[in-house]
């Protein structure tokens, strides 16, 4: 037997005729064993995605500070040559940051260049930074520094070396 509903008022009274015919049981929602075991799988999957989010954002920052520094080396060099004169990368440990001695900062003409580590975007500890000059690099008026040197860097369990060259200042990250 089909039955055709003119209105939607129509639909809506016999749908109420339905609710009120014994024997007739419509479910309208969701039971709390329903809703407890969802809540669990999000909580499992939670669990699991967690700490795979903190482990990738510790890597991606650390790579980030890597490249950063190896940039910055590269600007120094770069910019040591341009000017035929001697620019200083200055690896600060306690306070994880560096600043390079005869360039402004980019967003105070009036400072020296200075990046902060140990704050975002970055959030890396400075571990060590080993040179022949001690926490420093120079590079001369041709572009090459004063001696080979390692700078050690971390994020969490994440850790990057950055290598410079002696001869040819050429940045390597492992």
């Amino acid at each position: 037997m089909s039955v055709k509903w003119q209105t939607l008022a129509e639909a809506n009274e016999a749908k109420t005729d339905l609710r009120s015919r014994p024997g007739v049981c419509l479910q309208l929602g969701f039971s709390m064993i329903e809703l407890m075991l969802v809540m669990a799988i999000v909580a499992v999957f939670s669990a699991i995605a967690v700490p795979r989010f903190s482990q990738s954002t510790n890597r991606y920052r650390a790579d980030a500070a890597a490249r950063r520094i190896e940039v910055d080396c590269k600007l120094a060099r770069t910019r040591a040559r341009i000017t035929s004169s001697t620019l200083t990368i200055v690896f600060d440990i306690a306070n994880d940051r560096y600043s390079i001695a005869g360039l402004a900062d980019l967003n105070q003409s009036s400072s020296i260049y200075t990046v902060e580590l140990g704050n975002g975007p970055y959030e890396a500890e400075l571990i060590s930074a080993v040179f022949e000059e001690g926490a420093q690099i120079s590079f001369n008026g041709y572009g090459v520094p004063g001696g080979a040197g390692i700078v050690v860097i971390q994020v969490g369990n994440q850790q990057r070396t950055i290598t410079i060259a002696p001869e040819t200042g050429e940045v390597t990250i492992q």
